[in-house]
């Protein structure tokens, strides 16, 4: 976040938002529980009393928008928030990365790149339903060992087409966008480390 050359709001999902127990297990399950250095009795409580409330508070700080991935009837609230936030004209940080990928999709936990959600793709049409206005997306990759951020092309939401196609296309657009970023960098990491080896 501190890295981004513009201001923006990010989509969080909600566990790590809202409620201290959700944020506690979600916590654990993808990040704390992988941390061999921590002693196994540790963890929750390390989830439960330092993590959590930390999470929670920076995530208001930061004016981040819930994701309620895991419970569609709330979800309507994460695409109005959105699309009133790009009213405003606030940025969104999106991560439509699949944590739970299978383990040949994933690059979650591995590095590289998985699976892509294109459920975020809909904020275009509902934004261009409300506003009249063209969505831009802007995939960007961080690659972890070269410490570098990458931004590709803008993708621009087109009306005229047909909106399922459409949502395809962004996400599929994006994938290979990350992709291609993702490959161009990992060549140039292993050039360097080859050289110094």
């Amino acid at each position: 976040m501190l890295y981004i050359p513009v201001d923006v709001r990010p989509w969080v999902i909600s566990e790590i938002m809202i409620d201290k127990d959700e944020m506690a297990q979600y916590v654990f399950q993808y990040t704390v529980s992988n941390m061999n250095w921590i002693p196994n009795a540790w963890k929750m409580p390390i989830c439960r009393k330092i993590l959590a409330p930390l999470s929670i508070w920076a995530m208001d700080r930061l004016e981040a928008i819930p994701v309620y991935r895991n419970k569609p009837a709330q979800l309507t609230k994460t695409f109005r928030q959105s699309v009133d936030a790009l009213q405003s004209g606030d940025n969104l940080l999106i991560f439509p990365e699949n944590p739970n990928a299978k383990e040949k999709n994933s690059g979650y936990i591995q590095g590289g790149l998985g699976e892509l959600y294109s459920g975020f793709t809909l904020l275009a049409q509902l934004y261009w339903k409300k506003a009249g206005k063209q969505c831009r997306f802007i995939p960007m990759y961080c690659h972890r060992r070269m410490r570098t951020m990458t931004f590709g092309k803008p993708i621009i939401y087109d009306p005229s087409n047909d909106p399922d196609l459409e949502r395809e296309r962004i996400s599929q657009e994006a994938w290979n966008t990350m992709s291609e970023i993702y490959q161009e960098e990992e060549s140039q990491w292993l050039k360097k480390h080859n050289k110094s080896t």
